[in-house]
């Protein structure tokens, strides 16, 4: 190695969440991505998701805030968010994506997260707390069952990349 490589041993992040419209798409009317990344300009990001070689969407930033609560130094991410605005919002949610129907209030949207961000108590955060996936659960109840069966022995996971192994374990 010479003398002036460097290796970078931090990164700085800068956890956000954002929100967006596609306002040219008819079937997104109503319907707002609200997501998470750590990066300093948002619009980055969001030109990864609407600007591809195989699509350029015009898309409408409505907010973007830092995904931190008001009342501590903890930041979050935009799952709890999510399941936040289902469950004590009533806000409909796409299946497996990040898209909320907000039926021409997309000012609700800013609303309902400066909410969580300031009010969520502890009660609320328990209920939103992560559960285990299909396949995480049962790799799991696999590996008691052997535990109990073998004690002081090892069990190890094959599992596939992005599985949640550490999450799991």
């Amino acid at each position: 190695m010479s003398e002036k490589t460097q290796i970078k041993t931090t990164k700085i992040i800068y956890p956000q969440i954002y929100a967006y419209t596609l306002p040219q798409r008819q079937e997104d009317a109503g319907w707002i991505k609200i997501g998470y990344t750590e990066r300093e300009d948002v619009e980055t990001r969001i030109k990864e998701q609407t600007k591809t070689a195989a699509l350029q969407e015009p898309y409408n930033v409505l907010w973007h805030h830092a995904a931190r609560f008001s009342n501590s130094d903890e930041w979050f991410k935009d799952k709890p968010l999510h399941a936040y605005l289902r469950k004590f919002k009533g806000v409909d949610q796409r299946p497996h994506t990040e898209w909320f129907y907000y039926n021409g209030t997309p000012e609700r949207a800013e609303e309902d997260f400066e909410d969580f961000r300031s009010n969520v108590n502890d009660q609320a955060k328990q209920e939103l707390e992560y559960r285990l996936r299909t396949e995480q659960q049962a790799a799991v109840s696999q590996t008691l069952e052997y535990a109990q069966g073998h004690p002081g022995s090892e069990f190890l996971w094959n599992a596939k990349p992005r599985f949640g192994k550490t999450l799991t374990t």
